[in-house]
């Protein structure tokens, strides 16, 4: 199965098939660079840098980040192909007053749905009754796991699931959450980016 993360570098390698790139700005850590197709607003997104800082704003998503002096050498990666660290560059975003992973993340049903049935393995592994057991699992899909495409809901169906047998306390001990996918598909324009310019910088 794709991961969220595959997901998005499928679309963000179809969007920018035909970009080229735009120097508005080069000099040293000060850059603006435009990347789009024949100058259409279409999935078009610019990557802005000055000391300490990388922008990227557009038709993707926008972001800011926070780490090193000059932040293409925070994004520069020596892997083969187009490297992303989305747990670890989310830890450097940067928003007003507020910074860290929450920026990047969103409400996730599979996660949630991870969570609750790992809840329910637990328990069914003690079980000895296999009827009982199924009924258990019937009522859980029906109750709770079918209700976790909102967190609204989700939360307000553990806290009305009451059962004696198998409680649901333990959920929210583990996280609901997964990486924006606007977050992900930054993160490859922001890694193809550098690496094109890298490359014309080769070529001058």
């Amino acid at each position: 199965m794709k991961t969220n993360a595959d997901l998005a570098l499928e679309q963000f390698m179809e969007n920018v098939a035909s970009h080229s790139m735009e120097v508005l700005q080069d000099d040293g850590k000060y850059r603006h660079l435009r990347f789009s197709h024949n100058g259409s607003s279409i999935y078009h997104f610019n990557i802005v840098t000055w000391p300490g800082y990388l922008a990227i704003a557009g038709d993707m998503g926008d972001f800011m980040f926070s780490r090193l002096p000059d932040m293409f050498d925070f994004f520069r990666s020596e892997k083969p192909g187009l490297f992303i660290n989305a747990s670890y560059w989310a830890q450097k975003l940067r928003a007003g007053s507020s910074k860290g992973p929450q920026l990047a993340k969103v409400w996730s049903e599979e996660a949630f749905k991870r969570n609750v049935l790992r809840q329910f393995d637990n328990w069914a592994e003690f079980q000895d009754d296999e009827a009982r057991t199924a009924e258990m699992r019937a009522k859980l899909n029906r109750d709770v796991l079918e209700c976790g495409y909102f967190k609204e809901e989700a939360q307000q169906a553990v806290l009305d699931w009451d059962n004696e047998l198998f409680d649901l306390t333990e959920v929210w001990e583990h996280d609901c959450t997964d990486f924006d996918h606007h977050y992900l598909i930054c993160c490859y324009a922001i890694a193809w980016a550098i690496q094109q310019y890298d490359a014309a910088k080769e070529e001058a």
